[in-house]
């Protein structure tokens, strides 16, 4: 008999969270109904015919790869299942390709008989867009049709199969997407860290993770940013605590820079705390949602932000180019004067258009701004890339 259908349907939801019990809950399911040639889960977009087996028991691994490559486009069943247009289906194989058709078809005589597969149980579950998943279990023609037990069996499974399937194909791009942007922000050439409503970091790009890591000047003090000298330590809780205040609407801080001075005396950190107001929660103090986002520039490092696509985007001039992306690594006016050795006049100017063309009023904005807006591809470029010589 194998597992109960309570069984089952709880090694499906186990699928969720534990990687593999797919594989377990296959094996199983073609042990209650029968399945002796075996049983398979396949993944089908209909709008590009592509198919993804996730797991499958007693089949050959070459049948498996073979099915991915293209018997699953011509699979029989699920090409009268794309006609039929129903969202859910349970069905034996006989009932929606009869016997005397099936024998005729391709799928028939170069995949399915081959296999000694010849009776078979079907469902499947649309999950949204042209995205469908197929439960399919098979038997060789000597063992008989499946019958109305294994039949309800099936159906019980149906009930939970598209539900599971559907928040695991939620889940799976959520992971997508957070990986996609952890590489993005992992490029950049300064810290990027994203504190919650208490105060505590709960994101870190790589640079950010290097700089708490060497602990020269700022550091992680029980999950919270922390400077090494009392009285920078002191600024820089008053700016987060703004910040946080901000974001939860207790305030209207647009935030600010400070610098944190390092044990080794090599140069200070340039530090921009701003509130976080993408996403936010109806109780943004809790753990789990971001409030504030801190910027760490290191003078220590060359200038590194790709400017060029910025500079196309906000029609930026070249000296403007350089003047920005030093601006965007912390520096204040006076030193990037000194390090291209302009007036403060020239990068006084320069700065008041670059605000202006970017419609910012501060560098915190100009930041936030960039982050949001740069294409990013190749971070590790100075100031002098966007050509032309300095004014």
């Amino acid at each position: 008999m194998g597992a109960s259908v309570q069984q089952l349907v709880a090694t499906l939801y186990e699928s969720l969270s534990e990687p593999g019990r797919e594989q377990s809950f296959v094996e199983q399911y073609a042990e209650r109904v029968g399945a002796t040639t075996g049983a398979i889960i396949v993944l089908t977009d209909f709008a590009s015919d592509r198919n993804q087996v996730l797991a499958c028991t007693r089949v050959d691994p070459a049948y498996r790869k073979a099915y991915e490559e293209y018997y699953g486009s011509v699979n029989v069943y699920v090409q009268r299942l794309k006609q039929m247009r129903t969202d859910a289906i349970v069905q034996p194989g006989e009932a929606i390709c009869p016997d005397d058709e099936l024998v005729r078809t391709e799928y028939y005589n170069d995949y399915m008989r081959p296999q000694r597969v010849h009776h078979s149980l079907g469902m499947a579950m649309h999950l949204g867009g042209g995205l469908h998943v197929h439960l399919g279990a098979t038997r060789p023609k000597s063992d008989g049709a499946f019958g109305n037990d294994e039949t309800a069996v099936a159906e019980a499974i149906a009930a939970h199969l598209g539900p599971v399937f559907q928040v695991r194909e939620r889940f799976l791009r959520a992971q997508q997407r957070a990986a996609t942007l952890s590489r993005l922000t992992d490029a950049l050439p300064f810290g990027v860290l994203l504190l919650n409503g208490r105060g505590k970091i709960m994101e870190a790009n790589h640079r950010a993770a290097e700089i708490l890591r060497a602990r020269d000047g700022l550091s992680s003090n029980q999950g919270e940013l922390a400077a090494a000298f009392p009285g920078e330590a002191s600024a820089l809780r008053q700016l987060v605590a703004r910040a946080l205040a901000t974001s939860q609407g207790r305030a209207l801080d647009p935030g600010d820079a400070l610098r944190i001075s390092r044990t080794s005396w090599r140069r200070a950190y340039n530090v921009l705390v701003s509130p976080f107001r993408a996403g936010i929660s109806p109780n943004p103090d809790q753990d789990g949602f971001p409030a504030a986002l801190v910027i760490v520039g290191d003078p220590e490092q060359e200038p590194g932000c790709e400017i060029s696509g910025f500079c196309r985007l906000y029609g930026l001039t070249p000296a403007e180019g350089r003047v920005c992306s030093l601006l965007l690594n912390g520096r204040s006016p006076k030193e990037i004067a000194a390090e291209l050795r302009i007036t403060m006049n020239t990068a006084r100017t320069h700065i008041k258009r670059i605000l202006s063309k970017t419609e910012t009023t501060r560098q915190a904005e100009l930041v936030r701004l960039a982050l949001s807006s740069t294409p990013v591809r190749s971070l590790t470029r100075g100031p002098n890339d966007c050509g032309g010589n300095a004014q």
